[in-house]
C-alpha cells in the first residue's frame, strides 16, 4: 500500500518496537481501507483512530513478540501509544480547529511557560505534546479550555507515522523528537480536577508569563507548534 503520491507507506512496526523500548506500552488501531475506516463500518467517527484489539487500550503492551504478532496479522495498521503511569506519560492534545492554539496562548499566561517537551503534529493538523507522570492517577480530561484535551491513565494517543483520514501522518517535530527532548514534568495545574483554567481569580502555578515578554518567554515551544499549522485533529 502506498500513500497518494505514490511515496512508499512508512511502517508502523518499527515505530511500534521503538516506542515499546522507551517503556511506552503499544496497540495497532484500524487505518484507512480507501477512504474509509478498516472496521468496515461506513459510519465510523474514528477513522483510523480505535483500536484493533479486543479489550483497547488495555491490550497495550510493551512486549516485543507480541508487537511483532500484531503487525504480522495487520502490516498497515496505525500506531497507538498508551498514556498514564505505566507509560510514565502523559499528554496534552492541541487542536487548532476547536481554538486549541488560542486557549494554548490563556493557559500559558495564566499558569507560566511549559517546559520544552516532545511534540508530535497530528495528521489532521492539532499537536500532541507529551510529559512525564508524575505518580498516581492523572484522569483523561477533554475540554479543559477550548480544543485542549489531557491523555492520561487509561488513555492513549495516535502516534507517529500513523496514517490521518486526512491522508497527511502524524509526524514528530523534528526539534522536539522524543530522541532530542526528554520528558519533562508535568505541570502541576495539569491535574486539577475542579475549576474554571482559565478563571481570572485562580491562583496561577508559576510564573505569569506578560504580554510584552510571550514572544520570547514561549518561542520554542510555540515556534514548534505552529509548525505546518492546518485545521484540527
Amino acid at each position: 500500500m502506498s500513500a497518494s503520491d505514490g511515496r512508499p507507506q512508512p511502517q508502523c512496526l518499527d515505530a511500534a518496537l521503538a516506542y515499546a523500548e522507551r517503556g511506552w506500552p503499544v496497540l495497532p488501531l484500524h487505518t484507512l481501507d480507501g477512504r474509509d475506516c478498516s472496521c468496515n463500518d461506513s459510519q465510523c467517527v474514528r477513522v483510523g483512530k480505535h483500536p484493533r484489539t479486543p479489550h483497547g487500550v488495555k491490550d497495550a503492551t510493551t512486549d516485543a513478540a507480541q508487537i511483532r504478532r500484531w503487525w504480522a496479522a495487520t502490516p498497515t495498521a496505525n500506531l497507538g501509544i498508551a498514556t498514564g503511569a505505566a507509560a510514565g506519560l502523559v499528554t496534552l492534545d492541541v487542536d487548532p480547529r476547536h481554538g486549541g492554539l488560542d486557549s494554548f496562548w490563556r493557559l500559558q499566561e495564566q499558569h507560566g511557560a511549559l517546559p520544552t517537551c516532545p511534540i508530535a503534529v497530528t495528521g489532521g493538523g492539532g499537536r500532541h505534546l507529551l510529559f512525564g507522570h508524575p505518580g498516581g492517577v492523572v484522569r483523561c480530561r477533554t475540554n479543559i479550555a477550548p480544543g485542549i484535551d489531557v491523555r492520561g491513565d487509561g488513555g492513549y494517543i495516535v502516534a507517529p507515522p500513523s496514517l490521518h483520514a486526512s491522508g497527511n501522518r502524524y509526524q514528530w517535530v523534528e526539534t522536539h523528537h522524543p530522541d532530542r527532548t526528554p520528558l519533562p514534568p508535568l505541570p502541576t495545574w495539569l491535574v486539577s480536577e475542579e475549576g474554571d483554567p482559565a478563571a481570572e481569580d485562580e491562583a496561577p502555578v508559576g510564573q505569569r508569563i506578560h504580554e510584552g515578554t510571550r514572544n520570547s518567554t514561549l518561542a520554542e515551544p510555540v515556534s514548534a507548534m505552529l509548525r505546518t499549522s492546518k485545521p484540527g485533529d
